[in-house]
């Protein structure tokens, strides 16, 4: 940890990362209500107003010790939520190493846009609050100095860390989510300086990073070409945790809006987030890089399918205050405050984007580590090897599953009732060396009672999966028979009998939630199977009460917005004489 001076003012930061020509002052009604602090106290007891905070004197608000003292809390005026802080307490093996954290949240006034910053301690939220209230005082602008992040700094020893930003990145997150608790490292420095040591000097990725870390595989350098590989016994400082069940990585740069807001929603959950980015220059590639995420704009002005909701990102950078020496603790850093744009160029792009100083960044790939907790799965089999690096890991990070046998990379999550479909799991070696042999797979399927529909135990032949590459099962497993509609969920278990001696074991299953529903056509209302005039007459039967059998789901049927009347009953007529219409008569549908 260490202290970061945001040199942006907020309005500054506002105009950059939100919109140009709104003012940061707060226009106070003549006789405005008092700000209260409504704490949450721990242990369990209801939430508390504490303190009556007048208008005229911020400083009555929480302090640090207050704030550490509680859950989280709330500055409110009137109706008016000012300032939203919840704290996130990441547990340890230890009392000792226990970290507490700190999220704020508030929406800038006379806007639509909120803020959302994580990784702070009680000072910082202090110092927050306290610059808010005079805001809404004075109405004068602010600016936040010294907050307390965490970020590794590389040091400007160019020929010992200048391409592991991607390692400081992966500091970062293991520091934040609490999982380097679990070893001897104090801090991200610490960290950092473990890589440093153990690796060429050369670009890699946070994700696999992490995986060093954990479980000393060297994967990265395995499938790319010229990356950083570390030194033979290194890393492995988490052996009881499979990485791939911790951690995870995305490629966003096509991913559009959905990307985003799953970064937005990761950082809201407690989830470490790292970004690899690509740099151009005037158009031209000019290398890649790796940031750490610690928050984000986002203006609820406008829709979450739509670029503009997401306004800009909080990010630290490992390159933006190196220091000529090896101790890169010295280090002052700087949180930028970037502004987000679509990213449609170069032509693979359909993301984001932001400037960081002359060149245009755009994010590839987000690499997330979940918060350490003492309920996250670890490995028990005594028989498993906990070596990745000696012993291949197979592990199923997906499934195909779909009715269109001609389509083998299908994924749905409905499928008609009574059709024959078919599944496969993927299956893929997390570890350092070949896995060899064959692959015995039971599939268990149960209803939302959990009572078993189905399971079926099928084997490979000999097959080879080699490391950090993946694999469909091979066959299309069918159900010819279908399954009646209902809510299900698949499961698989590979290798439950250890007919090959693996790392672990505990991540040799995969469960999957499906649908099955019936189909209907658009605009049958009869049910008859299809869209005649006897659909019109009976829509009109039932609007003048001649017929009180009212068929179910009538609505869905008739994919109507609203109640059903005369207006439906025209359509079809319209529909059957060929003239157009705003709704998919004839189209099969399987209900909701």
């Amino acid at each position: 940890m260490r202290k970061l001076s945001m040199i942006l003012a907020l309005v500054m930061l506002f105009t950059a990362v939100c919109s140009a020509g709104v003012s940061a002052s707060t226009v106070l009604a003549d006789d405005p209500d008092p700000v209260i602090a409504v704490l949450d106290v721990p242990d369990g007891g209801e939430t508390q107003e504490v303190a009556v905070i007048s208008i005229d004197d911020p400083d009555d608000a929480p302090d640090a010790q207050e704030i550490a003292a509680c859950d989280g809390y709330a500055l409110m005026m009137g109706d008016e939520v000012l300032l939203t802080v919840e704290q996130t307490v990441v547990p340890s093996l230890t009392s000792e190493k226990e970290q507490r954290y700190y999220s704020a949240e508030f929406v800038y006034p006379g806007t639509e846009k909120r803020f959302y910053l994580v990784g702070l301690d009680a000072d910082r939220i202090e110092e927050i609050q306290t610059k808010i209230l005079f805001n809404y005082v004075s109405g004068t602008d602010f600016s936040l100095e010294e907050l307390t992040f965490i970020d590794a700094e590389k040091t400007a020893d160019d020929d010992m860390d200048d391409e592991l930003c991607w390692a400081a990145g992966a500091a970062n997150l293991l520091t934040y989510t609490g999982w380097a608790s679990l070893t001897d490292f104090e801090t991200e420095d610490d960290i950092l300086d473990a890589f440093v040591e153990a690796y060429d000097n050369k670009a890699g990725n946070p994700y696999y990073g992490i995986a060093w870390f954990f479980n000393g595989v060297n994967n990265f350098a395995v499938r790319t070409s010229g990356a950083s590989s570390a030194a033979a016994g290194s890393g492995g400082f988490i052996r009881d945790y499979a990485v791939e069940q911790v951690a995870s990585y995305e490629k966003v740069y096509a991913s559009g809006t959905e990307g985003m807001d799953r970064l937005f929603r990761r950082l809201e959950n407690g989830w470490g987030a790292a970004l690899s980015i690509s740099l151009y220059s005037q158009g031209h590639y000019a290398g890649g890089h790796t940031v750490t995420c610690w928050g984000f704009v986002e203006d609820g002005a406008y829709e979450k399918d739509d670029p503009a909701h997401y306004a800009g990102l909080f990010v630290a950078d490992s390159d933006s205050d190196e220091l000529t020496g090896e101790d890169r603790r010295l280090s002052p850093n700087v949180l930028q405050a970037a502004a987000l744009s679509p990213c449609t160029e170069p032509e693979k792009y359909n993301g984001f984007s932001f400037m960081t100083g002359s060149y245009l960044a755009a994010i590839d790939e987000c690499d997330y580590l979940m918060p350490y907790s003492k309920d996250v799965p670890a490995e028990t089999d005594e028989e498993a090897t906990r070596d990745k690096v000696h012993s291949p890991d197979i592990f199923i990070p997906g499934m195909f599953l779909g009715t269109d046998f001609e389509n083998a990379s299908q994924l749905l999550d409905k499928i008609e009732s009574g059709v024959t479909f078919f599944y496969t799991p993927i299956l893929k070696n997390m570890s350092d060396v070949n896995y060899e042999g064959a692959i015995r797979i039971q599939t268990t399927v149960t209803d939302a009672d959990g009572s078993t529909v189905f399971t079926r135990n099928s084997k490979s032949g000999a097959i080879t999966i080699k490391p950090e590459k993946s694999a469909s099962y091979g066959t299309k497993i069918s159900r010819t028979d279908g399954l009646p509609a209902g809510d299900y969920t698949m499961t698989f278990v590979i290798n439950s009998d250890h007919p090959v001696d693996e790392a672990f074991y505990y991540n040799n299953s995969y469960s999957y939630n499906f649908k099955v529903r019936d189909s209907y056509i658009v605009g049958d209302a009869d049910g008859n199977g299809e869209v005649d005039i006897l659909d019109a007459t009976l829509i009109q039967r039932l609007l003048a009460r001649y017929d009180d059998n009212v068929p179910d789901r009538l609505e869905e049927r008739l994919a109507a917005t609203d109640e059903v009347s005369i207006i439906d009953a025209t359509l079809i007529q319209r529909y059957r004489a060929h003239y157009e219409v705003s709704r998919p008569f004839g189209e099969k549908r399987l209900y909701e």
